[in-house]
């Protein structure tokens, strides 16, 4: 996933192999990424006792607050089988730490034994802390209430979801979820149990 610090005129990137997020100047040099003109967000961390970063995946900006971006983090390769850890973390882009995320939620109790991976992130227009994650091998859309809080809850939406990857926000309240192994679109809105 690639996003854009607007604060900083940089493009974000998450790394699957070591957690870490990466800032890149714009105008990218000779339009090539390079690690040696990273600037470092996070860290990224170690496997470890919850909640830790491992694999970072999807990333979106707040919408109202520019300088917050809300990370899907996970374990990293040990996506299945006991000890799956998943969880959302909040990375400011100002004036962040990168040793550890401003806010983490623990989505662990909520993996599947199958097989866990927290993917994409959508979040509403009022951003706060509120926003929807995709389990693409859970096949669940999780909900987060409060991220930039001591005290977030959390929720499946939908509970039978295959494939549930990409998502986005859209004008009018609703999501577009993108179910990679059916190869469709699908429009849901949170307000209520139906999709479409």
């Amino acid at each position: 996933s690639i996003e854009y610090d607007s604060t900083n005129n940089r493009l974000v990137v998450g790394s699957l192999s070591t957690g870490r997020v990466l800032g890149f100047s714009l105008p990218l040099t000779n339009g090539v990424l390079s690690l040696s003109d990273a600037y470092v967000y996070f860290e990224g961390g170690t496997r470890g006792a919850a909640p830790s970063a491992f694999a970072t995946a999807g990333l979106q900006v707040d919408p109202q607050d520019p300088c917050l971006l809300y990370a899907a983090v996970g374990a990293y390769p040990a996506y299945t089988g006991p000890g799956t850890q998943i969880g959302v973390a909040t990375i400011d882009l100002c004036l962040g730490d990168p040793r550890a995320p401003k806010y983490m939620t623990d989505l662990t109790s909520l993996a599947k034994a199958g097989g866990s991976m927290c993917n994409d992130i959508a979040v509403p227009e009022w951003g706060n802390g509120d926003l929807y994650v995709t389990d693409y091998l859970g096949s669940q859309l999780i909900r987060v209430v409060g991220q930039n809080t001591d005290s977030p809850t959390y929720e499946v939406l939908i509970a039978s979801c295959p494939g549930c990857n990409g998502i986005e926000w859209i004008a009018g309240g609703m999501l577009i979820i993108s179910q990679l192994g059916a190869g469709q679109l699908v429009k849901y809105a949170p307000s209520s149990t139906t999709t479409s």
